[in-house]
């Protein structure tokens, strides 16, 4: 493949953690550019990583790129992603897509409208484990499927830059348009079914939720399949989903790139089967630069993005119908022991 030049619009956690270094593990890739408002952080990881050009104005950067990762603030990824698509540049714009649908769906139309590919950086789907798990379903193994159970929390760590990962009007919401669009891009990309109806309840009190619980039903094959998504920045959860069939179950771990637990059920046993890594220490950053990989081959025209954006747009529906016809989340691992009677509040 002939060397790709891509540019970065961003020097956030998720460029300086993943991108640049993942950059360094394709040949055919050159980050040929860095965009940020401040300037001087811009400069300083240009220096690091050798790359030519700084830029405060992503504006100036047409002529340098083959392509273009946008690594911004979600309320400003629909508008700087159609910037470079109206002239004709690739666009792989971090998840979540945008913070509306109406936003997702004009990226789609610019996206067709100039003939220029809009991938989408749902890293997830391409861990090895992913693959297996679709690979699964898709082969029937589990038999009829029956409903599903996805939980992941941890206290959140993430070491962002400007601070837009906590603020509504720059993150778009909380824990489910960060942490659920990884989950629901996954549920909808392996069961490759649609939302029939849902249950969304969050703790956001007018902020971004921190804890979220989402029952819903999706249609697969003629079939309705049930389940929930549980979600925290506050708590260690089981981190797993467990896909449930008439056949046996499975078990995928979110921050487990390469096995999956299958138990398929013989009579009354279950046999327990993990798959083996075939990638020696492998981690986040070896499939960000599989899909940095990915994303070249599409700027050189060879393939369509792995993650395209209509998949995208499904998950972002899903998430801003669930803020929309939201409930109050009980939360008793604040309230229990606690009365909150008419009689003790005084």
């Amino acid at each position: 493949m002939k060397r790709i030049r891509l540019g970065i619009v961003g020097c956030g956690a998720v460029t300086r953690i993943y991108h640049l270094p993942a950059s360094k593990l394709v040949p055919s890739i050159e980050i040929a550019v860095l965009v940020d408002k401040n300037l001087e952080l811009a400069k300083t990881l240009s220096k690091k990583y050798k790359i030519p050009y700084f830029q405060c104005d992503y504006h100036e950067t047409f002529d340098l790129v083959d392509g273009i990762i946008v690594a911004l603030p979600n309320s400003l990824h629909a508008s700087v992603s159609d910037d470079f698509l109206k002239n004709k540049i690739p666009v792989l714009c971090e998840k979540p897509m945008a913070t509306s649908s109406s936003e997702a769906k004009g990226m789609l139309v610019a996206s067709r409208k100039y003939d220029t590919p809009l991938a989408v950086g749902f890293m997830r789907r391409f861990y090895r484990s992913s693959r297996r798990v679709k690979k699964i379903i898709s082969s029937r193994i589990l038999g009829e499927l029956d409903h599903f159970d996805f939980e992941e929390g941890n206290i959140y760590q993430w070491n962002t830059t400007s601070g837009f990962s906590i603020r509504k009007d720059t993150a778009g919401g909380g824990v489910l348009i960060d942490t659920g669009s990884h989950t629901l891009d996954l549920l909808l990309w392996w069961l490759d079914g649609s939302v029939m109806n849902f249950d969304y309840k969050d703790d956001s009190y007018g902020g971004v939720e921190a804890n979220c619980i989402l029952e819903l039903a999706m249609a697969n094959e003629g079939k309705q399949i049930s389940g929930r998504i549980e979600l925290s920045r506050e708590r260690k959860l089981r981190n797993s989903c467990k896909i449930f069939g008439s056949k046996g179950w499975l078990e995928f771990f979110p921050h487990d790139t390469e096995n999956v637990q299958l138990h398929l059920i013989e009579g009354m046993k279950s046999n327990v089967m993990k798959t083996e890594s075939l990638i020696q220490n492998a981690n986040d950053l070896t499939y960000f630069g599989m899909q940095l990989l990915d994303f070249g081959c599409v700027c050189a025209g060879y393939k369509k993005p792995y993650v395209d954006g209509s998949l995208a747009y499904r998950g972002i529906k899903i998430i801003e119908d669930c803020y929309k016809n939201k409930k109050i989340l009980e939360m008793p691992w604040i309230t229990t022991g606690f009365d909150f009677s008419e009689k003790t509040m005084g």
